[in-house]
């Protein structure tokens, strides 16, 4: 059983021509004015209601043509009759989210990332963003897929295959050399998929079988490792490197600060007074609602000194993070640094490195150093970060093999003197 209609969308005062979306406010415009000519406007597009499959009567949208709502009207009511009768399985969310566009979840899913999909329930950093958007994009491109029931394991193993395969074309010098992409590169991408995949299956209730389950993971070990700076390589660094360089690398070697959280800071975020840096939880990656950084007395009386020397900037550093390999690589070369050295590559994260690693030879205990490096994980900062010290190693074998030795030397003369009185 069904019925189309048009619905009134206004009602329009013939005699002074005003147009009233609600009949009540229509109304009290006649009692006002003592009007009484009116018109009602009615919509340009045919509604149609009938009873669904719980007996409810459901109103809809339909068509301009007449005939086509009727036609979508009956078709209802016959979906609604199969539905009752069990022939018919009722359409859920995420049936109807399974065949609408994959490129409208994708900007819904961008739009809740930038709101609540970061860490703590903020928004993801402006990296994470970037590389999120990037990589979808490269996934819309290579996969034809228009909906969700579209996307495949196989496809998805295919073209991850074949992007683990390609080279990188890299310049160093005047010679070309030509690489793999690396395995954890390869499995980022991977990655944003799963998660894309993930939150739309969450967010719809999707109840069937994930798409990409039994997706291959990536060989994400670090192929070519990175070392962190001695302390006299510290030195040399600042001192072949321009004052304001070198107050960048001095304040990256001591805070442990990323080259985006650098690039972030700004006058406001520094206090001369109280020694430290204060960010917010838009320019940090932990996404912490207010971290404080404490920098020591040189560090300190640096910054004041190169703030006054810079002048009016936006940011706290004018210096360019876009190119900060450039410019970090061609200061080592200065400095006498080599860029391979026991250990790994040198390259500007090296310093965050260096700091983690410096505090530790001060002896920091390792929850000291996660607070001052700002580690959310012990398997991060120990793993990753803290790196094996050979001195420090031979300084612990030597007193392990002197212990041991007087161990001996102990249990050698006990047996001497046994023996003596046995005689």
């Amino acid at each position: 059983m069904s019925s189309i209609f048009k619905i009134t969308k206004a009602w329009k005062c013939q005699e002074c021509a005003k147009s009233f979306r609600s009949k009540k406010k229509f109304d009290q415009h006649t009692e006002m004015t003592s009007h009484g000519k009116f018109k009602d406007v009615k919509s340009k597009e045919w509604y149609y209601k009938y009873k669904d499959d719980r007996g409810k009567f459901r109103t809809k949208k339909g068509y301009t043509d007449k005939s086509e709502t009727q036609k979508k009207a009956n078709q209802m009511t016959q979906v609604a009759y199969e539905i009752k009768i069990g022939t018919r399985k009722r359409e859920t969310e995420g049936d109807r989210a399974s065949s609408q566009c994959l490129k409208e979840h994708k900007e819904a899913y961008i739009q809740w990332g930038m709101a609540h999909g970061g860490k703590n329930n903020k928004g993801w950093d402006k990296v994470h963003l970037r590389k999120m958007k990037s990589h979808l994009k490269w996934w819309f491109e290579k996969a034809d897929w228009k909906i969700y029931l579209d996307i495949t394991l196989q496809v998805a193993e295919k073209i991850l295959q074949t992007k683990g395969k390609q080279l990188i074309e890299k310049k160093v010098g005047d010679e070309i050399t030509y690489s793999k992409i690396a395995g954890k590169t390869v499995e980022h991408y991977k990655n944003d998929l799963n998660s894309f995949v993930n939150w739309l299956r969450t967010q719809y209730r999707i109840k069937d079988d994930h798409p990409l389950e039994g997706l291959t993971c990536w060989d994400t070990s670090v192929k070519d490792p990175r070392r962190d700076l001695t302390l006299d390589e510290v030195s040399r660094l600042i001192k072949a490197s321009s004052f304001s360089r070198g107050t960048v690398y001095l304040t990256a070697a001591i805070t442990g600060l990323r080259s985006e959280e650098l690039c972030d800071l700004t006058d406001i975020n520094y206090s001369y007074a109280d020694s430290c840096f204060k960010i917010g939880s838009d320019h940090n990656k932990e996404r912490h609602d207010a971290v404080v950084i404490l920098i020591p007395k040189l560090l300190n009386e640096r910054l004041k000194k190169y703030v006054e020397q810079r002048g009016s900037y936006d940011r706290l550093f004018k210096f360019d993070f876009a190119h900060a390999v450039r410019w970090f690589d061609a200061d080592c070369v200065k400095a006498g640094i080599p860029k391979r050295a026991f250990g790994g590559k040198v390259v500007f994260h090296s310093l965050r490195d260096t700091s983690v690693n410096l505090a530790i030879d001060a002896g920091a205990d390792p929850k000291t150093g996660m607070v001052l490096s700002r580690h959310s994980t012990a398997d991060i900062y120990l793993k990753k970060y803290a790196k094996r010290k050979n001195d420090k190693m031979l300084d612990v074998l030597n007193l392990m093999d002197e212990s041991i030795a007087s161990g001996i030397e102990k249990l050698s003369s006990v047996g001497i003197k046994e023996r003596k009185k046995q005689a």
